[in-house]
């Protein structure tokens, strides 16, 4: 079975439209499993601790945001639950976030607080790699595109990891494999000069020797072969 990354999906009230253009496009769909908040069934959990909850889970968090702000906390008027999952998002590790912002989002007569939330996103010194776009179209390409490039990037990384590790794996065991073959030829030799054991003992020795001899082979051999090199 083919694993899915998870995608919580955030998006000011605005963007229902293209909000839902991205959960239903068949390419991503395909490839992620999309969260959608409005799709949990009914049940206690409580709703700012279950979206926690779904966040760190998530492999990627995408942002859709438009001019209004949105509904805010209960508790903080002062803040939209939009902002709320963003400042969510930034304290988990590894989660990749996207940004898109619709071209009305720059404008100057927005709400203030709308406009302090955008700047936050796009500040060169401590926002994110936002997207501007104007069409729900547009936007469903410009995310395609954006998760296309971090699967590329996730899959390098993994690559360059496993080589790593490879590698370490490798100036490990060859010495281990090496003093493996060199005592039990030392073994061989002796009982070819002494005969001091019996001839079971040096039937299982020799074939501890040839695996010994196969295992080392695996090790320097087989992975450059796979490598290509």
């Amino acid at each position: 079975m083919l694993f899915k990354p998870l995608v919580f999906l955030s998006s000011t009230s605005d963007l229902s439209q293209e909000r839902q253009a991205v959960a239903d496009d068949g390419w991503i769909s395909r490839y992620f499993n999309v969260y959608l908040f409005e799709e949990e069934g009914a049940s206690r959990d409580i709703p700012l601790e279950r979206c926690r909850e779904m966040i760190s889970q998530s492999d990627f968090f995408i942002g859709l945001i438009g001019k209004t702000y949105g509904s805010t906390l209960p508790d903080n008027e002062s803040k939209s639950i939009v902002e709320w999952e963003y400042d969510t998002a930034t304290t988990v590790d590894d989660l990749e976030m996207m940004f898109f912002l619709r071209e009305e989002a720059k404008d100057p007569g927005i709400d203030a607080r709308q406009q302090n939330f955008v700047r936050r996103l796009i500040s060169f010194n401590r926002g994110l790699w936002c997207k501007f776009f104007k069409t729900p179209n547009q936007l469903v390409e410009q995310v395609k595109d954006s998760l296309t490039q971090l699967l590329i990037k996730f899959k390098v990384r993994m690559k360059r990891e496993n080589i790593w590790v490879s590698k370490r794996w490798q100036s490990i065991n060859v010495p281990i494999a090496f003093l493996i073959c060199a005592g039990l030829c030392l073994i061989v030799y002796f009982q070819l000069e002494f005969n001091i054991l019996p001839n079971s003992a040096m039937i299982a020795i020799c074939v501890a020797l040839a695996v010994a001899i196969v295992m080392l082979f695996l090790i320097i051999i087989f992975p450059k072969v796979r490598d290509g090199h």
